[in-house]
């Protein structure tokens, strides 16, 4: 059996203390988990005495935990995602970065060039594309060749209200320099998309954080579409839609809103001219909540067999159609991306969710909230 890769995170907050710690450890036979990074001290304290890291082995800084950890990958969960990734890689370790990829395209452009200098795995955590959900759905759309449209909607009740209810988050104000982070960011997303008003900022960086795994899995059914016909935004960046162009077959919604309920409303739907497949996502932060499959699809007797209903269409339009629920699974979309993670490291083998992939979603929200804004 193969020995354990040694893994450091990088970035304890809400994800790390939820997901990728407690299944760094329950993964024993792929990672051992060493060590831990994050600019809080009151976060590092925390999370080293759960999960069992001594102090020696908890770092503020990005350089002296790549230095003295002696590890072989790292999970890149902080705010700032491209910074510690490049380190990382240039540092000769394999990296899995939570989406966002980058807050720009230059970011992106500098890990694809670390990664490809490094001859090190890179990978994107876009945790829904390893969902068994999405997995069947996505099969069962590429058996097909008659999709006419398909819509992601993205909905979002308060993170806190699934959270508080069933996680000890702990989060400190104890980190030196944190509004240079903000800063920073705001820059790069300067950058990207041209002087920075309230309304485009906050558009552009819900499109990264919150959308950035809509556009993952819509591009894993149907890839990128050709351009972004149209957008609108209201509610001051809260609440936005798009057309989404992908030729003269196939058509694309895209919208996101904020509101105040209980609820996670996240869909991918799929229209085919005789079928239609919907994929309802839970909260994330909600481990092992299962993802559901609705299908309709076309059931009973159609016109041949109802010779007194002359009038029906054939085929499929004169048949009754049927809802069904399908849950293929209860295993855990974030589990298994760090499965395949440990298998890419191991074997070679390209991830499933590629820096090219994240790039590409980086571009998209960046063409999304120019044609809203300009």
């Amino acid at each position: 059996m193969a020995k354990p890769i040694r893994v450091g995170l990088v970035g304890c907050g809400s994800i790390g203390q939820i997901m990728h710690l407690p299944h760094l450890r329950q993964l024993d036979a792929d990672f051992e988990l060493v060590s831990i990074c994050d600019i809080s001290p009151g976060v590092l304290k925390h999370c080293g005495e759960r999960h069992n890291i001594p102090p020696e082995r908890r770092f503020t800084s990005i350089d002296a935990f790549l230095e003295k950890s002696g590890l072989e990958a790292v999970v890149v969960s902080d705010l700032l995602h491209s910074d510690p990734s490049i380190a990382a890689l240039k540092a000769g370790c394999h990296v899995m970065v939570e989406k966002p990829m980058a807050h720009s395209l230059q970011e992106c452009d500098a890990m694809l060039d670390a990664a490809a200098k490094s001859g090190k795995t890179l990978m994107v955590a876009y945790m829904k594309r390893y969902d068994p959900a999405y997995e069947f759905a996505q099969a069962r759309v590429k058996q097909r060749n008659d999709a006419i449209h398909v819509s992601a909607h993205d909905f979002v009740g308060p993170n806190n209200s699934f959270i508080a209810d069933i996680h000890d988050v702990r989060s400190f104000n104890d980190a030196p320099n944190a509004a240079e982070t903000g800063k920073l960011i705001a820059t790069r997303a300067e950058g990207a998309v041209g002087t920075l008003t309230a309304v485009k900022k906050e558009t552009y960086l819900n499109l990264l954080y919150l959308c950035s795994h809509d556009l993952a899995i819509l591009r894993g059914l149907f890839g990128s579409p050709k351009r972004i016909a149209g957008a609108i935004v209201a509610r001051k960046g809260q609440v936005f839609n798009a057309l989404l162009d992908y030729g003269d077959d196939l058509t694309g919604t895209f919208e996101y809103g904020f509101f105040d309920l209980k609820k996670f409303d996240e869909v991918l739907s799929v229209y085919c001219k005789g079928e239609v497949i919907k994929v309802k996502f839970p909260s994330p932060f909600i481990p092992y909540a299962q993802t559901v499959v609705e299908l309709w699809e076309p059931e009973g007797p159609g016109r041949d067999e109802r010779p007194d209903k002359p009038g029906l269409p054939a085929g499929i339009a004169g048949r009754g159609f049927k809802e069904s629920i399908v849950m293929p699974s209860n295993d855990e979309a974030f589990r298994r991306e760090l499965q395949h993670f440990a298998h890419c490291i191991r074997t070679g083998t390209k991830p499933r969710t590629t820096p090219e992939d994240g790039r590409e979603d980086v571009r998209l929200c960046i063409e999304m909230t120019k044609a809203a804004l300009g």
